[in-house]
């Protein structure tokens, strides 16, 4: 019986067999033509066919190919038994599959006829039966042709003569052996290689093409040399015009990513959140910008990124000032480019401060500080080296962007508390040990795109949710194939905590101890801002929002060359300003509600002052805050509208070679003179010597109060 049963199982198989290798082959799928609009239903991008011509696949680009991928394929029929039992001996030990040992006859039959699967047991089983049939069919010349043909290369391009002019703007025939191990190199996976959107990766896996090609004696060992040391320039081809590319090409590898079925489509239409009109006018003011800056700061490239609130969409992507420019790398999406964070990183820290039980009337003892490390003391300095501002609450220390406050509140905090809690907002900026306590200054990394989202936090007060970038996607008929679904939301921070920091960075007169009055930082409706700087001053960073809009700007270089002492105000702050103002015309603006238990108060700037409240400034407390400092007399629930000098303050220590901004609030005249040690001054003073120095200031009939000022 059991003889009998297996007799008739092999039978059915060996028929199952050749009927299989009876019929004729599946028709092959379609190429997929990608056509994107904006969220007007206007044209951002359709595309088209390359040129096609007769002419055959030059020979170096086969031998080229098959040195890669599939060194045995003039020698075996479909499969090479040697390379599965090698991937099998590696997958075991390895408990996962680290190589699948597909030949080129099989990874064509993957590209003709498979769907888009899982790729499990059954899946490699009809991939190499597939195989197999192709090779009974088709000589090898014809498969390696037919695999050409349809490789996908990324960005849209499907075979060797539609990369060879997406990538170099020439033919096949024309390619050069850096180029050509350039394209060969994104074919195991077309995101991660591309060359237009990670650079330097591409360039990794090219330089592993040519040491295999001198290995194989494809190339000599002198050629490898100059293909690796010369500089691979992308000459990027699009016919067609096209809008926003980042926001395109970052869109369509997201959604091959997640939708791998949209390949099998024969038209695909989507329909995306951005504003073809918004994007044109907004790349307009920052070309314009930074070509003033080219000169003037170094400043060679800028982003912008911004995500409607209320609808949770991506408006606004501008990844450089120009796709094309091959001299700065301007293929390169800036938006989703990791960068040094600079210091917009620390509306985070104090929200998680307060989100823990700090309390914002708590008192920071600005001064220099060495904490140890790992690598010797860091000694962090504010971003005006020579300058501390003593005893200061969290407002004025964030507003201001204290440096030496952040790090101090950081080391209470702890930095690998701070770290997870970035990770709950999809901001991942490094490892802690190596960081260490500069990470809340810029020692990490981030990407725009995922700084402006978590942004968003904060009118939300505390509730995270990534944005949406497309609203459906139909086929040729128009019917409905993916229809977008709301990213799922998740409370990070609780309401007051998120409202604290919304109240703080909206509050333009808080910055005026260190950016001056009339900054481009302030702008005509209600807007909480940040801005950042990196070391070095490779990067400049604004972000902020209003109960609209989050909006973020980088202003820098692709390849990091450091800028000209440009700050985030200097840099990113004209682009940040003007961009804001075209996204907001409504002449109503909207104001932020806040809808917890805070209130809007005035107290002593100085915590623990008692009897001599030299200025007061706006706070915005709970009762359990405002009863924690009530004792000390340094509250007044009514706000004094009087003229006085905002910076400095009495009690401030300044070092000798500090320059000194003079500003004031409240003037009752436009004209404002300024007197320093009886002295009638400019409002700027470059050199300040050592002992007590008094200041004060006269508009029309008024006379501010005294101000002290200590250099040691």
């Amino acid at each position: 019986m059991k003889k009998t049963l297996s007799i008739g199982l092999l039978v059915m198989a060996l028929g199952g067999i050749l009927t299989f290798f009876i019929l004729p082959l599946p028709t092959p799928k379609t190429k997929t033509q990608w056509v994107f609009y904006d969220r007007n239903n206007e044209v951002l991008y359709a595309e088209k066919p390359f040129f096609q011509t007769d002419s055959p696949i030059p020979d170096k680009i086969k031998k080229g190919l098959v040195i890669i991928e599939d060194k045995n394929f003039y020698h075996h029929f479909g499969i090479d038994i040697a390379s599965i039992l090698r991937a099998s001996k590696q997958n075991i030990s390895n408990q996962k599959i680290v190589s699948g040992a597909s030949t080129i006859s099989m990874q064509l039959s993957r590209l003709l006829f498979l769907p888009h699967k899982k790729r499990n047991f059954s899946y490699k089983i009809q991939q190499i039966l597939y195989a197999l049939k192709l090779e009974t069919r088709y000589s090898k010349a014809q498969i390696i042709d037919k695999y050409i043909e349809n490789i996908n290369f990324g960005t849209g391009a499907i075979g060797i003569r539609s990369a060879s002019y997406r990538y170099f703007s020439k033919t096949p025939e024309a390619l050069s052996l850096g180029e050509l191990a350039t394209l060969i190199g994104t074919i195991p996976n077309p995101a991660k290689f591309n060359p237009l959107a990670h650079p330097q990766q591409a360039i990794l896996r090219k330089n592993h093409i040519l040491e295999q090609w001198k290995t194989a004696g494809f190339i000599t060992p002198q050629e490898k040399d100059f293909w690796i040391k010369t500089t691979i320039k992308i000459n990027a081809g699009i016919r067609q015009e096209i809008n926003a590319p980042h926001f395109i090409f970052w869109m369509k590898s997201r959604l091959t990513s997640q939708y791998p079925e949209l390949e099998n489509q024969k038209v695909v239409q989507v329909y995306t959140t951005l504003d073809k009109k918004i994007y044109k006018q907004a790349l307009k003011i920052i070309r314009l910008e930074i070509k003033q800056r080219q000169k003037q700061n170094n400043a060679h490239n800028a982003a912008a990124l911004a995500i409607d609130i209320p609808k949770n969409e991506i408006r606004l992507m501008v990844g450089s000032i120009n796709f094309f420019d091959q001299a700065n790398d301007g293929f390169v999406n800036m938006t989703t480019a990791k960068r040094s964070t600079g210091s917009v990183l620390k509306p985070f820290l104090y929200a998680l401060a307060i989100d823990r039980g700090s309390s914002p009337a708590d008192e920071i003892l600005d001064e220099k500080t060495s904490f140890p490390s790992s690598k010797g003391p860091y000694t962090p300095n504010n971003f005006s080296i020579n300058r501390e501002y003593g005893r200061v609450r969290f407002r004025e220390a964030l507003t201001n962007s204290y440096n030496i406050s952040a790090v101090k509140l950081l080391n209470q905090v702890g930095l690998e508390t701070f770290i997870n809690f970035l990770k709950t907002l999809q901001l991942d900026i490094g490892k802690a040990d190596i960081l260490g306590l500069s990470a809340i200054l810029g020692s990490g990394t981030e990407n725009l795109l995922n700084m402006v989202t978590a942004y968003t936090i904060f009118p939300r007060e505390g509730v995270f949710q990534p944005p949406i970038f497309f609203y459906r996607i139909s086929n040729e008929k128009g019917k409905i194939i993916v229809k977008n679904k709301e990213n799922t939301k998740k409370k990070v921070l609780n309401k007051s905590a998120a409202n604290w920091v919304t109240h703080a960075l909206s509050d333009q007169e808080s910055r005026w101890k260190v950016f001056q009055r009339g900054n481009v930082l302030e702008v005509d409706r209600p807007a909480a801002i940040k801005t950042g700087t990196s070391q070095a001053f490779k990067d400049n960073w604004v972000t902020g929002f209003s109960p609209d809009i989050a909006l973020g700007v980088w202003v820098g270089n692709t390849k990091g060359a450091p800028l000209h002492t440009s700050s985030g105000v200097d840099g990113a702050g004209p682009i940040w300003n003007k961009i804001f103002r075209l996204l907001h015309k409504n002449k109503n603006p909207k104001k932020f509600i806040y809808q917890d238990d805070r209130k809007e108060l005035s107290i002593c700037r100085r915590p623990n002052e008692q009897d001599n409240c030299t200025e007061k400034v706006t706070a915005f407390l709970t009762d359990a805050e405002i009863n924690k400092i009530k004792e000390n007399k340094s509250i007044n629930l009514k706000s004094e509208a009087k003229f006085s000098i905002s910076f400095p303050q009495s009690g401030d220590i300044f070092h000798h070679n500090s320059k000194l901004l003079l500003q004031v609030r409240n003037p009752p005249d436009k004209a404002v003179q300024f007197f320093f040690d009886g002295k009638k001054v400019e409002n700027y003073i470059p050199k300040i010597s050592k002992g007590l120095h008094e200041i004060w200031a006269i508009s029309g009939d008024q006379k501010t109060p005294i101000v002290t000022i200590t250099v040691p």
